[in-house]
């Protein structure tokens, strides 16, 4: 009796130590050639203004009087969905891959109006072709058919990551395991299909109107985003209709004060330098979620987020001369997010 007894006192710790040498969880993305993953993406925002001041020599306004509303709250929608087929995956990113664009849709409903429209529609029900240019450091891209010429234009602008790899750890991790994701990187995460760098960067005439807005608030936003970041940690593996899937946990916050050239909102005085002016805009916002990899398939299975926070602007404009106006105004928002993501083979 006593080896037995021997046998089993050693067993315990060589279980320990086997247990200790198993392999951690090792998420990536590897989807299987020729599977096509359709992708749907919702976001969803709610945005009302809780207080607003206005004051002109001194003066205090009705915010009204001067076409601003009193109680604004408004709904935005942005949806997208695409079909990718890949041809070439190595080391986690995609080669070559075709893109079929399924919808694109924004919409905005408020208290002053409402609106829904196709975006992107020149590559809407379009198929597009990625290739990956590893001397180039970025994908080429052609799209074939009608109006090829023009969807090719707006093709430049679409964000080629809509795999969500970006959130993926760098290697193994066990539960409870932390890794960052910073700037630019998280872009496709907060408004996905869309390349806003190189909007910002090559086209800000077609976001913003006047040379100086183009320059202040483009860089601006750029500045901005490359600070944001976001915690993911590993929350281990749960089942879901018979699939093993990992969870990432997500934890983003934006805290950021953006110093612009007030001049951008006074008509004609774009370019002078107004001593005393400013214009000042503070975002704060949490947002926290969880993503859901597909660790067989090498794919994301879902994304989900919820976020919340404030948004403050502060504006004092002098202009001597024959105008002599001093102009302040302050402005409060509130802001709700909810994100909602999923892809599945076909």
């Amino acid at each position: 009796m006593k080896p037995i007894l021997r046998l089993r006192a050693l067993a315990l710790p060589a279980l320990l130590l086997a247990a200790a040498l198993l392999p951690g969880d090792a998420p990536a993305f590897h989807p299987a050639l020729a599977v096509s993953l359709v992708k749907t993406f919702a976001v969803r925002a709610e945005l009302s203004l809780d207080d607003v001041s206005m004051t002109v020599n001194g003066e205090e306004q009705d915010p009204t009087a001067l076409g601003l509303p009193a109680d604004l709250r408004a709904t935005l929608r942005y949806e997208a969905g695409a079909t990718d087929t890949y041809a070439k995956v190595e080391g986690g990113r995609p080669l070559d891959f075709q893109r079929s664009f399924d919808a694109g849709r924004f919409g905005f409903e408020s208290s002053t109006g409402d609106s829904d429209a196709v975006i992107a529609d020149q590559v809407v029900g379009k198929t597009a072709r990625f290739v990956w240019d590893e001397a180039a450091g970025e994908y080429t891209r052609s799209i074939e058919g009608e109006d090829a010429g023009e969807a090719a234009e707006v093709l430049a602008f679409i964000h080629p990551d809509l795999e969500l790899s970006l959130l993926l750890p760098a290697g193994e991790v066990e539960k409870g395991d932390e890794w960052t994701v910073r700037g630019l990187a998280l872009v496709p995460v907060l408004l996905p299909g869309v390349d806003l760098e190189k909007i910002l960067v090559e086209k800000p005439a077609d976001v913003f109107a006047g040379e100086s807005a183009r320059e202040a608030i483009a860089d601006a936003i750029l500045a901005a985003l490359k600070e944001i970041e976001a915690t993911c940690t590993w929350g281990g593996t749960v089942e879901e209709d018979g699939v093993s899937l990992g969870v990432i946990e997500f934890a983003g916050t934006i805290d950021r004060t953006l110093d612009l050239d007030p001049t951008i909102w006074v008509h004609g005085a774009e370019g002078v330098e107004l001593e005393g002016s400013h214009l000042r805009v503070t975002i704060e916002l949490d947002l926290e979620g969880e993503c859901r990899w597909d660790l067989g398939a090498g794919h994301f299975r879902s994304f989900t987020a919820t976020g919340s926070g404030t948004a403050a602007v502060a504006i004092g404009v002098e202009i001597p001369g024959e105008l002599e106006l001093e102009l302040e105004g302050e402005a409060e928002l509130s802001l709700e997010l909810a994100y909602d993501f999923a892809s599945r083979a076909e």
